[in-house]
């Protein structure tokens, strides 16, 4: 575009309050072997300043007023904000987890399998013996001693002397035992009773009962116990412990 391009251009002026006005542009790259030599020119459909002073101005009706569409959308935006209240939307995202919590607590252990798991412990009874020293100074622990102190036995006894109310006497008795009688013969033997024995210290005894003594095998004797006391009666028929 050079100097006479611009001459010719139309001067740009603020369009009046309410109009609006589009303008048109279009460019083309085209290559420069394309274009003949010569002066180079700029089509443009604005209106010269003379062709705008010709045509009425036009005015807006509405121009410093707000339109009635304006004015309505504004009223219905207002009512429309009035009419919204958060406390429906608070309640329901409220609801949400609370839902959620209710089917993961109450739902899903219905449908998901369950099982019983019973744990029974191994019981086992441990018991250890130890036996201690107690002693009265310098324990040794490793010696299995602990400290203590000797305590004397303590009796108390009464003793008070009384007359009798009378004499008894109890006549002596024979001792009573049993004697057990072997027989390693193969036949079995019998010894009648009251038959009279006597030790190797002198007390005699009698048997009060049959003895019937069982044949000998190799292997042992045949035995039989039967009861005896003692032919004198008092101390002089027992017969001395080995």
């Amino acid at each position: 575009m050079n100097q006479s391009d611009e001459e010719q251009m139309p001067s740009v002026n603020p369009p009046p309050p309410g109009i609006v006005r589009f303008v048109d542009v279009q460019i083309y790259d085209v290559p420069a072997e394309d274009f003949a030599e010569g002066p180079f020119s700029v089509e443009s459909t604005l209106k010269t300043e003379e062709e705008r002073n010709t045509e009425p101005p036009v005015q807006d009706r509405n121009h410093g007023e707000p339109s009635q569409v304006t004015q309505e959308t504004t009223e219905k935006g207002a009512r429309a904000r009035r009419r919204l209240h958060p406390f429906p939307l608070v309640l329901a995202v409220l609801c949400v987890p609370l839902a959620g919590a209710f089917c993961v607590v109450y739902v899903l252990p219905l449908l998901a399998p369950s099982a019983t798991v019973t744990i029974i412990p191994t019981s086992m009874q441990i018991a250890m013996t130890r036996a201690v020293t107690v002693v009265a100074t310098n324990a040794n622990a490793t010696q299995r001693q602990v400290p203590g102190r000797l305590l004397e036995t303590i009796m108390l006894g009464q003793a008070k002397t009384v007359p009798a109310t009378g004499t008894g006497h109890q006549q002596a008795q024979a001792a009573h035992g049993f004697i057990t009688f072997y027989n390693a013969l193969p036949a079995p033997q019998m010894i009648p009773a009251g038959e009279l024995l006597t030790g190797a210290d002198g007390v005699e005894v009698v048997t009060l009962q049959q003895a019937v003594i069982p044949a000998g095998t190799l292997a042992s004797n045949g035995q039989v116990t039967v009861p005896a006391q003692a032919l004198n009666v008092g101390p002089q028929g027992n017969i001395a412990a080995n």
